[in-house]
């Protein structure tokens, strides 16, 4: 099992920019709780991990969400391995809206791998969460990576406060 927390170097409005977003139009996104990010922010297309529809559904149940795409470009789904649980990258919008995502993130992720359990595997799960908490300039990152069963538990009872 792997837990990295680190302070972030992410960016919103640097990104949002890069990928062609105005000013008047990152005002307006501020007033969400999640981002969904592309896998690569360089690329000219938005790629997304084949899972990003089924996180954003669920997400999207108790906290407002927006998916972030180049403007212009068109969203693109890369499928993984059978054997892997891997998550798209989210950026949230404050730590109450982190305390929720990651109950309802462990809560797919356990899942899933009982869907896989009764094929006999057990699925590695990876995924990267940012918390941005712009009042206080604060960002914190979360990357993890090891048996689903594990990295379930493990984030359900996982802080990551100040």
């Amino acid at each position: 099992m792997s837990i990295k927390v680190s302070e972030s170097v992410v960016d919103l409005d640097a990104i949002l920019n890069r990928l062609g977003y105005n000013d008047s139009q990152i005002n307006e996104m501020m007033q969400y709780d999640v981002f969904l990010l592309p896998n690569d922010l360089e690329s000219p297309k938005s790629y997304f991990v084949d899972k990003s529809v089924k996180v954003k559904n669920e997400i999207a149940k108790k906290l407002r969400i927006a998916v972030i795409t180049r403007q212009g470009a068109k969203s693109h789904y890369q499928a993984q391995r059978a054997a892997e649980i891997v998550l798209p990258v989210l950026v949230f919008l404050g730590w109450q809206a982190f305390d929720i995502g990651k109950d309802i993130l462990a809560s797919m992720i356990y899942d899933m791998y009982v869907r896989y359990r009764y094929r006999g595997r057990v699925p590695n799960a990876k995924l990267r969460c940012v918390v941005v908490d712009k009042k206080r300039q604060i960002r914190k990152e979360l990357e993890a990576e090891g048996p689903a069963n594990d990295l379930a538990k493990i984030l359900r009872e996982f802080k990551l406060a100040s």
